[in-house]
């Protein structure tokens, strides 16, 4: 708690203060691209409807907009909706949870860029140390830590972008550990998206409630029934006040954050990389495959469950899916999740000849998923190769013109070349943003669909 309360981002020295623009710029070109998602569209149309003549925050990609709270929900369903946004590898999606919160609460009080930077840090630590303590057993459990764990990074994150002390920060933290929630088990729909959202106004909620003396229990993570007791096991005990001591080193640092480089489930990645390794290498095509073989560790089948599918969005959770679309296209970018795409007979063939099998041998490490990936060809060679932490990860970081480069994929359509560089010079330099609001304004589109 007094980590989140005090830090701030110019303690991580300029290489941490990079990684965490880089996130937020990468999360905000996902909400742009991911508006257009049919869930997010219903999303923010409720929002906005349920915000009334009351709202002015941006919904994020549409000429809507509404009260900052719904416009946190809304934007971070929309930046989830794609699966493309960013990965703590303890195990969590963090951005999408706390930028949303960040950017209502700021542009709502004209707060600063630096404000921006130090409120996520603040978030990041909250999440990562509690993923640190209680995963992989609150997330085996069948908890979606993003709308979870997620909940209560994005209300210390909006605690700080109130400016709120100890005393109610450690109220909204209560209140938040109350609207924490989310279940696995509507991964592939449009709910798992919508968990993102939830966080984040929840999040934002919790600390308006907290600011106007709204009271919760404030020491919610630990003891019988609390946030530790329910969502995990009290056993796990020592290793959250571990987590959360003083001295503890940033998380931000230790663990940092993964950049998707595919727009799908994250534990899936590694696979992508090791077929897509294979092609290069032997320079083989669709139809010289006879069979692949994918073995992961005993967590997939319970996040990866779905197999052979035409629906784009049940094909960001099939491992079948996503190695098929980067055997015959080379890539698996936002045009591989698609209707058209997913309707391709010669990709649902090409499914049908892959195997995922389940190797107990393969550990289970929080959010890297290693992979062995077996080729065998129709004219009798077996390739085969191992992949165990994917590209875009911190030991394998995208270079920041790859950062630029997908935000552009997934924003310029909608904001037009200018208005988007205007946003990477922004968020490059978001120390100097004197108004957050600004940055806010950036991401609005006008009611015929230009960036306004």
């Amino acid at each position: 708690m007094r980590t989140a309360l005090g830090c701030r981002a110019e303690d991580l020295g300029p290489d941490g203060v990079r990684t965490i623009k880089l996130a937020i710029l990468d999360l905000l070109g996902c909400c742009v691209a991911g508006a257009d998602a049919l869930g997010s569209r219903l999303v923010a149309t409720w929002a906005h409807a349920a915000s009334g003549a009351r709202g002015d925050a941006v919904i994020i990609g549409t000429e809507l907009r509404a009260t900052p709270a719904l416009a946190a929900l809304a934007n971070g369903a929309s930046g989830h909706a794609l699966d493309y946004d960013d990965v703590s590898v303890r195990m969590i999606h963090p951005s999408v949870t706390i930028v949303p919160a960040l950017l209502a609460a700021g542009a709502a009080r004209g707060a600063t860029g630096r404000s921006l930077l130090d409120g996520y840090l603040a978030g990041f630590e909250v999440e990562a140390r509690l993923c640190k303590a209680l995963n992989p057993d609150h997330y085996a459990r069948g908890w979606h830590t993003t709308g979870s764990i997620g909940t209560l990074g994005a209300a210390l994150a909006s605690c700080r972008a109130l400016d709120l002390d100890e005393a109610p920060s450690r109220h909204a933290l209560g209140v938040a550990a109350s609207s924490a929630g989310s279940i696995r088990k509507n991964f592939g729909s449009m709910v798992k998206p919508l968990h993102a959202g939830q966080a984040s106004f929840h999040g934002l909620q919790a600390a308006e409630l907290a600011a106007s003396g709204f009271t919760a229990d404030t020491s919610v993570l630990e003891g019988p029934r609390g946030f530790l007791d329910v969502f995990s096991s009290l056993d796990r005990a020592a290793e959250l006040a571990e987590a959360f001591e003083d001295d503890a080193p940033y998380e931000l640092v230790a663990s940092g954050i993964a950049l998707k480089r595919f727009a799908c489930c994250g534990a899936i990645h590694s696979a992508q990389d090791a077929i897509l390794e294979l092609r290069a290498s032997a320079g083989f095509a669709p139809g010289d495959v006879d069979r692949i073989e994918c073995r992961v560790n005993p967590l997939i089948p319970g996040i990866l469950v779905h197999h052979v599918t035409q629906d784009p969005l049940e094909g960001k959770f099939s491992v079948e899916f996503c190695l098929a679309v980067c055997l015959a296209d080379g890539r698996a970018g936002l045009a591989q999740y698609t209707a058209a795409r997913a309707a391709d007979p010669e990709l649902l063939e090409l499914m049908r000849r892959i195997d995922v099998v389940v190797d107990a041998s393969i550990p289970v490490d929080l959010a890297y998923f290693p992979s062995v990936v077996t080729v065998s060809l129709t004219d009798g060679r077996r390739l085969s190769t191992r992949v165990d932490v994917p590209t875009g990860y911190p030991e394998k970081p995208l270079s920041v013109d790859a950062v630029v480069d997908k935000a552009r994929e997934c924003a310029a359509p909608t904001l037009g070349a200018t208005r988007f560089d205007e946003l990477v010079a922004t968020v490059l330099h978001l120390e100097d943003l004197e108004d957050v609001g600004t940055l806010a304004a950036l991401l609005a589109i006008d009611g015929d669909g230009r960036a306004s």
